[in-house]
């Protein structure tokens, strides 16, 4: 549990989504025919899962269910509605700008689902309040990538 493996875990972790944003996108985009909409929606689908963090614990199956489950219920959704949501190259840009020890939280107790304790040692100096205060952090930053006026607006392109 070094801190530079959970780093570099957090930027594999980026690459997962934007390959869940793109494989949204794809299947959406061939069912629909509407490749505009499908985008929007493939960025809904995260952004949906960035608000419930516990989720990118899980791969495989659990994970595809998870994403089809989101998806099915934004398609039943009128198309104005997805209207609201930041461009992709946004969301990224954002959590790219996440703070070291939030990612660093996010990696340990969302992804890799390390207990607490250990987290609270691999993260050195925290203590239980604290590293309670540095999920509540972790959960409200990434709920914020919904917000579009939150969010500096990068236009290059973030995944390929």
């Amino acid at each position: 549990m070094d801190q530079q493996g959970w780093l570099y875990d957090y930027q594999r972790w980026i690459e997962r989504l934007c390959d869940t944003h793109d494989s949204v996108r794809y299947t959406i985009g061939h069912r629909l025919r509407d490749f505009d909409r499908a985008e929007r929606l493939s960025v809904q689908v995260v952004l949906h899962m960035l608000g419930k963090p516990n989720v990118f614990r899980y791969q495989g199956l659990p994970y595809s269910a998870r994403i089809g489950s989101v998806a099915e219920t934004l398609l039943a959704a009128k198309p104005a509605d997805d209207e609201k949501s930041p461009d992709w190259p946004t969301v990224v840009a954002y959590l790219e700008q996440m703070p070291v020890p939030l990612r660093l939280v996010h990696v340990g107790a969302f992804i890799h689902g390390v207990a607490d304790d250990d987290l609270i040692g691999a993260l050195g100096s925290t203590t239980t309040a604290s590293l309670s205060r540095l999920r509540i952090e972790v959960q409200d930053y990434l709920a914020s990538a919904a917000t579009p006026g939150d969010m500096g607006r990068q236009k290059e392109k973030p995944c390929t």
